[in-house]
């Protein structure tokens, strides 16, 4: 059944249209901020790394290889 309404979240539009400041780093300042992240969650069992729901279009290419190549090799347990 389709209706005009919203949905039971009342989800909104995001509050600004500009993308996330971290759109704007460099490809180092992705990978440590990558190799944080993935060493926080080295300390809980089952941590997974992904990237979320969505890449803003905006993000640069080379930060999504910087951030998916230090998953891989600050990754393991």
């Amino acid at each position: 059944m389709h209706t005009h309404s919203r949905g039971q979240s009342h989800s909104t539009r995001p509050v600004s249209k500009r993308p996330p400041p971290w759109c704007q780093y460099s490809p180092e300042e992705v990978e440590a901020e990558t190799r944080r992240i993935v060493e926080e969650g080295k300390k809980v069992d089952g941590y997974m790394f992904c990237s979320g729901e969505m890449v803003p279009r905006e993000t640069p290419e080379e930060n999504m290889r910087a951030a998916i190549e230090a998953a891989v090799e600050f990754g393991k347990y």
